[in-house]
């Protein structure tokens, strides 16, 4: 600054230097408008914190989910026709084996109905289990830039496993519609039961996120997490009464299979749809008592590990 500025009392210089002249009245000057003022102040501690940074960007769950769906279809000749080819080449092959070749009971059921629907309900589970073990590794590039509540990349994982049962729905309705064309029903029961459904698929997302608390974090510095989930998913997979129905389980492996906790889940959801099948108490108990025995703590670690996983990426 020179000296003939310096001389210049400060009122004046301010007006000088937004054109006003000496001359003009203070008074006539125009009102600015007020600048809104974001303050910004360090997180709340808490998991209660977490929970309510959450909500407030709960609208971000669509954009990692859709991220992850890019993501599982990137760099493939046939991109998105492999979203209902998938579950058509899933399902055909384990149809023909089980029923064709095993003879799978299926409680007076048509086993192709019996088990698209089991197997519908436990790939919803299986999918936001993979996907949310890998939610912040494939996010990483955005939660490095910016910083938006973690939690909202973990709950990403339920829009891929979302549109992956609507698939299998899709598949479970053209079976009923062609039984129904065939011997002229669905072998649907539906009615108060039927709330048993969404209720199962709600236990279902939580035992999966609970897991993925802990999984997230570990699958963001090692892949060993991943290929880990991958055969536990296949292992759970056969000691869960997806092929086959509750009732035939052998007495020997009957206490296994009662306390695992996606007993109840599946059987649940067949109830919702058959009227059948049985929801023992002590499977129900497994499941709700395993939620909250790793939920809880899950959310804990979780608050308090996601900025070191990042870090360590």
């Amino acid at each position: 600054m020179s000296q003939s500025e310096t001389a210049v009392p400060t009122g004046r210089l301010r007006r000088a230097r937004l054109g006003l002249g000496r001359l003009t009245d203070r008074r006539a000057l125009p009102e600015l408008p007020e600048v809104p003022v974001r303050v910004i102040e360090p997180r709340q501690p808490g998991v209660l914190a977490r929970v309510r940074e959450f909500w407030l960007y709960r609208q971000l769950v669509l954009y990692f989910g859709w991220q992850f769906l890019e993501k599982l279809y990137a760099k493939t000749w046939l991109g998105w026709l492999w979203v209902p080819l998938r579950p058509i080449l899933t399902i055909a092959p384990r149809v023909m084996v089980f029923s064709g070749i095993l003879g799978a009971p299926s409680n007076g059921v048509p086993y192709l109905i019996f088990f698209v629907i089991g197997f519908s309900a436990w790939q919803f589970f299986a999918l936001m289990l993979v996907w949310s073990t890998r939610s912040i590794d494939v996010s990483k590039r955005v939660l490095r830039r910016i910083y938006v509540p973690r939690l909202t990349c973990l709950l990403g994982s339920l829009v891929p496993a979302l549109v992956n049962l609507a698939l299998y729905m899709l598949i479970a309705a053209v079976t009923l519609a062609v039984f129904y064309a065939v011997d002229g029903t669905t072998h649907l029961e539906l009615g108060l039961n039927t709330l048993a459904l969404p209720a199962g698929l709600v236990l279902m997302a939580l035992l999966a996120l609970a897991i993925g608390c802990f999984t997230s974090v570990y699958g963001a510095n090692a892949r060993d997490v991943r290929f880990g989930i991958s055969y536990l998913v296949v292992f759970w997979f056969f000691l869960t009464p997806v092929i086959y129905p509750l009732s035939e389980v052998p007495a020997a492996f009957e206490p296994v299979v009662t306390l695992n906790p996606m007993t109840a889940p599946i059987e649940m959801i067949r109830l919702g749809l058959f009227d059948s099948g049985q929801i023992p108490t002590v499977a129900l108990l497994s499941c709700l008592g395993t939620i909250l025995a790793v939920g809880i703590p899950g959310l804990w670690f979780f608050n308090r590990s996601e900025a070191l996983a990042l870090d360590s990426l």
